[in-house]
């Protein structure tokens, strides 16, 4: 068997805290993706938000991706919707759980935990 580097701890907990500064690459792809999509920033967010749902993704992927000014209520609810045939009942309710989780403010969020 191969030996393998141990992973650099810090650059590990930098990408577990949602950090992607070290992987520049990556955020230049999002701004890329949505450029060549053609798509309005609303309509992108819907998308992300869509393939979140599909990838069942972690509560801190849905703080990345959906920032310091989420979408309204309605807009993530028919999101959910859309994709709920495709994805399934329970990728639908584990990204409301972490949707809603994302949106408290933090301060709720620590009390919570």
């Amino acid at each position: 068997m191969a030996d393998r580097a141990p992973p650099n701890d810090e650059l590990l907990r930098e990408l577990a805290d949602g950090d992607l500064s070290r992987l520049g690459a990556l955020s230049q792809d999002r701004a890329d993706a949505q450029q060549a999509s053609g798509l309005a920033d609303d309509a992108f967010r819907i998308a992300e938000i869509a393939a979140l749902a599909a990838l069942d993704a972690p509560l801190i992927s849905w703080y990345m991706h959906l920032g310091d000014d989420p979408p309204d209520a309605d807009t993530i609810v028919g999101a959910l919707i859309a994709v709920a045939p495709i994805v399934g009942a329970p990728r639908v309710v584990s990204a409301a759980a972490n949707i809603v989780t994302a949106t408290e403010p933090l301060e709720q969020v620590d009390e919570d935990i």
